[in-house]
């Protein structure tokens, strides 16, 4: 019988008063965690929706599916799989290896990291994972459901799963637009500004783009030009003059002309 679960990055559902998983001790029927004691606080999460349901607990699920929008730490596995069995499955994608044999987490609970998996992987990789669901649905940017596609094949592959240079490089870059936000929001941990809706991702995504258009780098003065954009509310991106002086080379010049530029816009507004 196939049995519907709700996959959750608890890093990305806010901060819950109520956090189920992390409870000594920890043997709830409609809930599993992955990770161990020591690291139990940022573990993703599985829910067995009927047995939620059967314990009265469906309140203290939608609670945590409705924590943050978009929903992004969110998504929905329709499987044969008991749960224990899902969790056990899930539990050997928890690392990657790299070619220099590195250990890497993978945030298989993020769908933004699941959409980039699902196209950077091979075939057989991407098939370890899902060949025992039915469905995976994620959740996107825009805050609709998508359906990643699900691939079975015969081809057994050892885990944890080996990247390749190319394939780490290729994540890397489909995940470069959140990095940055993630990247701004530690730089402003006290800020109220949200960096995980549609308009923050559009707003680093276009000052990465002609960040980059005009020959510079990746580094820390395009996280101090992603500030700016921020603290105008993406009016900045807006400025004919923009481009001229990103191309000015002094750093010192460039830096005190945007600040200026961003002076220009009420903060935030």
């Amino acid at each position: 019988m196939v049995s519907t679960y709700i996959l959750i990055d608890t890093t990305l559902i806010g901060y819950p008063k109520d956090k189920p998983w992390t409870r000594k001790p920890r043997k709830l029927s409609w809930l599993a965690a992955f990770y161990e004691r020591d690291a139990i606080t940022v573990s993703p999460i599985l829910i067995d929706i009927e047995r939620a349901s059967f314990c009265n607990r469906l309140d203290a699920v939608m609670m945590m599916v409705n924590a943050m929008r978009p929903q992004l730490g969110i998504s929905f596995i329709e499987t044969e799989l008991t749960l224990p069995e899902l969790q056990e499955h899930l539990r050997q994608f928890i690392y990657v290896k790299t070619e220099d044999n590195m250990e890497l987490t993978l945030r298989f609970a993020d769908c933004a990291v699941l959409a980039a998996l699902s196209v950077s992987l091979t075939g057989e990789q991407w098939s370890a994972i899902v060949a025992p669901f039915e469905r995976w649905k994620i959740h996107g940017r825009d805050g609709k459901l998508k359906s990643l596609p699900i691939l079975k094949s015969d081809t057994p592959l050892a885990t944890p799963l080996l990247l390749s240079d190319g394939q780490i490089a290729s994540l890397k870059s489909a995940m470069s637009v959140d990095q940055l936000l993630a990247n701004l929001r530690k730089m402003r941990p006290a800020q109220s500004y949200d960096y995980s809706t549609l308009k923050s991702y559009e707003y680093a995504e276009q000052a990465r783009q002609i960040w980059f258009s005009v020959g510079h780098k990746e580094d820390t003065d395009l996280l101090l030009f992603a500030r700016d954009v921020f603290d105008t509310d993406g009016k900045l991106l807006l400025q004919p003059s923009l481009t001229k002086v990103l191309e000015q080379p002094d750093p010192v010049l460039r830096r005190k002309e945007l600040h200026r530029m961003a002076s220009l816009y009420p903060r935030g507004g």
